[in-house]
């Protein structure tokens, strides 16, 4: 049976969990077959910005490694399908990473679509947390200086250097290769494309042009495209006092990960439904909770007391890669505990005799759990030498439907096709994606969404611009119902049926105060809208019906009518008298959009009577304790003026 079918479980109900038990030698590979049609990823939530990765219902409840031989294990330990986010080396061969120049571009797109899906925004105050590796492992979640030094530290494996992003109020770096930067924020789920909707766009080339920034959508698969987010980002961006960036600089060192030592006769437990009851380092966030239980889980070392030697205060001292929780020797009722808020790897725990019971708990991220998949797996006990024993305790449901979903084209005449989603059962939500690559390897942000479960799917006027005419594209979705999520459909590949975007603008003074604007276009048969705008960060009236000019945080404290359309011509070109500084062209046809044109500036020997050019700006300001950002209207820095 198929996991992509529509699965009505009827297994045999169980009071306890059942168990799969193997053995392992070091350095083998076997392979374990789980006899479940779903898995722990039947039962968890999408990662994002906000999103944690809660679990509906616990599937894996444990899974043991003892030491079954006569000498001590040391290593990994435990490796299931052979992943390993532990190191560089083998994080780039699992993503397919490359530093070969003429791969950069498509490894920074893979890496920034990993950890879009891998992470979210929280803090845990902890200095590891710059490093990518502690980062994923131990918490899952960063902070946006965290966030943007643990992606330095990734892009530098892979040959590409990395320098901040001037911005008011966020931290996110830009990157460079193919002989130019790109930005990408991991913290806010975030890349800006270019108009060739191929290209990852530069710090110089959002200033140049915001709507680079207010077509994208921010903070993640869960947000809707709120143009007041958009705005928002956008005016985080320093467009007033643009200056020199800096090169960023990876301040920690590697993270204490890929060495377990465990004793003969000891063990190792990843309690994967219990999560810490105080989390390593000190948590940031608006629902402590909700991420704590989402995010973490807890490891038990049993230790055996007798392998160990005890100093003269009459301690042991236990090591884990993983941050301490809390150590217990449960003959005495002795208890260490690292001090509030302090991440350490090592406990010394008092003890009376080699007999003690002593357990010692470390957290791990949800990642970093040794977890089966359902069907056939690999598992290797990565140890120097040495015998092992696993066990892993799940809970096979007694009945459960499954969502399959399928997706089909709708039939249009003329522009972006529509899709009809059919879901059995009976789906809640929807998670779709569109990717121009089969492997969706590289999501572009506006290009997927967790929503409500909707049988038919258009998009918006402006995600539209992110799909280009006479290029393949490939969506898929699944669907969940209850908190049950499904696995992805089967890939529709399509193209988009639009006019050709606009190119090649020029101005030219023809006398009597006035200018004409020429273009170039492949555009058959169709007419042409030119907007204008003072404002550098205008969006075409066709996009948004109201212009933002005043923020405070995330709420729009000003708004107007946005009435920018000066004409429509049938015409490649456009004679007027100037009143504006900033010029873009969208091509027409049968109501369907081209891709809009660059942005293009008003040279300044015909601008000489215009007013200064403006762009919504954020500055901090003190309120009590707290930073408040507002954005209002500014002039515009003359070097952020100077247009694509």
């Amino acid at each position: 049976m198929s996991r992509t079918a529509i699965l009505l479980l009827a297994l045999a109900a169980t009071s306890s969990a059942a168990t799969l038990e193997f053995d392992l030698k070091a350095g083998r590979a076997r392979t374990v077959t789980l006899d479940s049609p779903v898995d722990d990823s039947t039962f968890c939530e999408p990662r994002g910005y906000a999103g944690h990765g809660a679990v509906s219902r616990h599937f894996t409840r444990r899974v043991e490694i003892s030491n079954t031989g006569v000498e001590a294990l040391t290593g990994r330990l435990l490796v299931v399908n052979g992943r390993d986010w532990t190191n560089a080396e083998a994080f780039a061969k699992g993503l397919g990473l490359s530093a070969e120049p003429e791969r950069q571009g498509e490894s920074m797109k893979r890496l920034f679509t990993f950890w879009k899906d891998h992470r979210s925004h929280a803090g845990s105050g902890a200095k590891l947390a710059n490093e990518p590796f502690a980062a994923l492992n131990f918490w899952s979640y960063t902070l946006c200086g965290e966030d943007a030094q643990s992606l330095a530290r990734l892009a530098a494996t892979i040959g590409v250097p990395a320098r901040h992003v001037q911005l008011n109020g966020h931290v996110a770096a830009e990157y460079r290769y193919d002989e130019a930067w790109h930005v990408v924020d991991g913290d806010q789920n975030t890349c800006y494309l270019r108009l060739d909707n191929e290209t990852l766009a530069s710090a110089d080339d959002l200033r140049a042009d915001p709507f680079l920034v207010l077509r994208t959508r921010v903070f993640g698969k869960f947000s809707p495209l709120d143009p007041v987010a958009s705005a928002y980002n956008a005016s985080l961006i320093e467009h007033v006092k643009p200056g020199e960036p800096k090169t960023l600089k990876v301040k920690t060192g590697p993270a204490p990960l890929n060495v377990f030592t465990l004793q003969p006769g000891e063990s190792l437990a990843w309690l994967c439904d219990k999560p810490p009851e105080k989390p390593a380092g000190l948590l940031a966030t608006e629902k402590p909770d909700a991420l704590r239980t989402a995010a973490l889980a807890t490891i038990e070392h049993r230790v055996a007391a007798k392998r160990y030697t005890a100093s003269k205060d009459g301690t042991i001292t236990v090591r884990s890669p993983f941050p301490i929780l809390k150590a217990l020797n449960h003959s005495t009722g002795t208890v260490f505990e690292p001090k509030a808020g302090e991440v350490v790897f090592k406990a010394q725990i008092p003890v009376q005799g080699p007999g003690d019971k002593i357990s010692v708990f470390s957290q791990c991220s949800r990642l970093a759990l040794p977890l089966l998949s359902s069907g056939e797996n690999s598992a290797m006990l990565e140890a120097e030498q040495g015998n092992a024993r696993v066990s892993v305790e799940y809970d096979p449901p007694s009945k459960l439907a499954v969502p399959e979903v399928v997706v089909t084209m709708s039939p249009v005449a003329e522009g972006t096709p529509g899709f009809t989603i059919a879901a059995r059962p009976d789906a809640d939500r929807l998670w779709w994606q569109v990717s121009p690559v089969r492997d969706f390897t590289f999501v572009a942000p506006s290009l997927e969404a967790v929503i409500p479960f909707a049988q038919d799917l258009r998009f918006d006027p402006l995600t539209v611009t992110f799909l280009t005419p006479g290029r393949s594209y490939f969506i898929r979705a699944k669907a969940s119902a209850a908190g049950v999520w499904g696995q992805w459909s089967e890939l529709v590949e399509f193209r988009v049926t639009k006019p050709r975007q606009p190119h090649e603008m020029k101005f030219e003074s023809v006398g009597g105060g006035r200018v004409r604007l020429a273009w170039s276009s492949g555009a058959k048969n169709a007419e042409f809208l030119v907007f204008g705008s003072n404002r550098i960060d205008f969006v075409p009236e066709i996009f948004a019906g109201e212009e933002i000019v005043a923020l405070e945080n995330l709420k729009a404290t000003g708004k107007r009518a946005n009435k920018n359309l000066l004409a429509t011509v049938k015409e490649q070109s456009f004679e007027f008298l100037p009143e504006h500084r900033y010029f873009r062209v969208v091509a027409r046809r049968a109501g369907v959009f081209s891709v809009p044109s660059v942005i293009e500036r008003l040279p300044d020997e015909l601008a000489v009577k215009l007013p200064p050019s403006k762009v919504l700006q954020t500055r901090a300001t003190k309120v009590g304790e707290k930073d408040v950002y507002r954005a209002s209207e500014e002039p515009l820095a003359p070097k952020a003026a100077a247009g694509p």
